[in-house]
């Protein structure tokens, strides 16, 4: 019999221990590429939910209490710090929720982006009329919610930290309004007349709101999304249409008008920009923007309101939406002189005298990103008290 060499049989007997060698390696090394994979992901997660959350937030600072005399702003940063409690724990990451720690000065910072000496913007922690929330995210061994691996046990890493900021602001600096692809600016294609030089229409927003002769007949409940009776300290202001009857031009004596923004004035389509707001589409013939810092703009209008467009603003009570200015004796062949934009709440809508259709309206708040804000921080733009920028700031 053959004898197969001693020193043959030790080679090929070496084969077992570094393929299970080999095979150590590529694990550990894929074990570090799909951990460092996943510590990735959970980053992307941890951000996403920390500037929904910061957003989120910062849309509560934009709250209708600004506009009341005397506005007690004090509610402000304690209602926006739960807030962004509430909509950090609605966002998983690494497949639990996000929890922030409640404590003012801890993961929810509420406070004011100022000019320091040297020019840069800095966030100044502070309750005193807040319009910026920093939100610091973090999954960490120390608060026993750090990022598990996969793979801990073949590679031997520890369970890493991840930590994000982000920061979300109001401004309202605003000049206009744009469209942006795929969404829609909360607006109502409608007009109220600014003010009557003459003093003898006194429904007017200057007169009834920013001079507050308005009643104050109703109020918006939050907790069920419904218009009420009872004062809550905004004055209200009646927008009564022209005639059926009428001309869709003709203003007769109205203090309201439905403007042309990409609707031709039909009655289906204004009811649908109504429910909607206004999309790209719709300001295809504006450069896709309303902007009223190179001055007033010219638009086609109607005084009429019809069934339509009546139901669907019947079917937004209660909705707080951006609404449009015009000036008295603009009417010239249906068109209007609409200076600048407010925000506004439809408290009540009905038929008068017959074919008059009367809205009542609150002013009211916005926050959106579809409010334009002048570039330049050094020029003197009016502050917009009705329509915020939101933003992420960081």
């Amino acid at each position: 019999m053959r004898r197969v060499p001693t020193a043959a049989v030790c080679r090929r007997g070496s084969l077992v221990p570094a393929v299970a060698v080999a095979l150590l390696v590529v694990g550990a090394f894929m074990a570090v590429v799909l951990d460092r994979l996943w510590i990735d992901a959970a980053r992307v997660e941890l951000l996403t939910a920390a500037e929904a959350a910061a957003l989120a937030s910062a849309a509560e600072l934009a709250s209708d209490e600004r506009l009341r005399d005397p506005a007690d702003l004090a509610p402000l940063a304690p209602e926006a710090r739960n807030v962004a409690i509430r909509v950090a724990a609605e966002n998983y990451v690494g497949g639990q929720p996000l929890r922030l720690d409640q404590e003012p000065g801890s993961d929810v910072r509420i406070g004011r982006i100022i000019r320091d000496d040297a020019g840069r913007d800095v966030f100044l922690e502070t309750d005193n009329d807040p319009k910026s929330v920093a939100v610091f995210a973090t999954r960490q061994r120390s608060g026993s919610n750090p990022v598990a691996l996969f793979l801990r046990e073949l590679t031997g890493a520890s369970r890493p930290n991840v930590s994000v900021v982000a920061e979300a602001s109001i401004d309202n600096r605003i000049v206009g309004v744009t469209a942006i692809p795929g969404g829609a600016i909360p607006a109502l294609p409608l007009a109220v007349l600014e003010v009557d030089p003459s003093g003898v229409q006194l429904q007017t927003w200057v007169h009834q709101v920013e001079q507050r002769g308005g009643g104050d007949v109703f109020r918006y409940d939050a907790e069920s999304a419904l218009v009420v009776a009872g004062a809550d300290g905004l004055p209200e202001l009646a927008l009564t249409s022209a005639p059926a009857s009428a001309t869709p031009q003709s203003a007769a004596g109205s203090n309201l008008r439905l403007l042309d923004l990409g609707s031709g004035l039909d009655d289906q389509r204004l009811a649908t920009q109504v429910a909607f707001g206004l999309t790209y589409d719709h300001l295809a013939d504006f450069d896709r923007q309303l902007r009223f810092d190179f001055g007033s703009l010219s638009i086609e209008s109607s005084g009429r309101c019809e069934a339509a467009t009546n139901a669907s603003l019947a079917a937004a009570i209660g909705q707080t939406r951006i609404c449009f200015l015009f000036t008295a004796g603009s009417t010239q062949a249906g068109r209007v002189s609409v200076p600048r934009i407010v925000a506004a709440r439809i408290m009540s809508v009905r038929i008068v005298d017959g074919d008059r259709t009367e809205i009542i309206v609150q002013p009211a708040v916005v926050s959106t990103r579809t409010a334009l804000l002048n570039d330049d921080r050094t020029a003197d733009v009016a502050a917009n008290p009705y329509v915020y920028k939101l933003q992420l700031t960081q």
